[in-house]
């Protein structure tokens, strides 16, 4: 059975993101992530936009899962950094596009649904600050 993931808002998307409003959900052209601190976890979003740490892409990307292709995404710093005075921003983000339904990774009403088999990779990552839901 598949999960649906809610990940952590660790940011919000920035005036350099080029995106379609005339659908539902928005499509997306390009990707500004303005990350608001250090601490996110290697899976991260801000509706409609889905962010895997480099690390998570590679692992993912070499279990060979169907319906996930990656494209670069801009990291910026958000305000909430001057807290962090010594952090730097982490550039190591790459943008996640899901696929359709049957694949192992593709989006229901906007959320991300994830198989069982990529749900094991997960498993061994930071996800501390995601909503995990077993659908049955």
């Amino acid at each position: 059975m598949p999960y649906r993931l809610d990940p952590q808002v660790a940011g919000e998307l920035g005036d350099r993101t080029e995106l379609d409003t005339g659908v539902h959900p928005p499509l997306v052209h390009r990707v500004e992530y303005v990350l608001d601190y250090p601490g996110a976890n290697d899976l991260i979003q801000s509706f409609p936009v889905y962010l895997a740490r480099t690390h998570l892409a590679e692992s993912l990307l070499a279990a060979g899962f169907r319906g996930i292709t990656w494209r670069a995404a801009l990291i910026t710093q958000g305000d909430a950094y001057d807290e962090y005075p010594q952090s730097a921003v982490p550039n190591d983000y790459q943008w996640l596009v899901p696929g359709t339904a049957g694949d192992d990774c593709w989006l229901l009403d906007g959320e991300l649904i994830v198989s069982d088999r990529m749900m094991e990779v997960l498993r061994g990552c930071n996800l501390n600050e995601c909503d995990i839901e077993h659908l049955s």
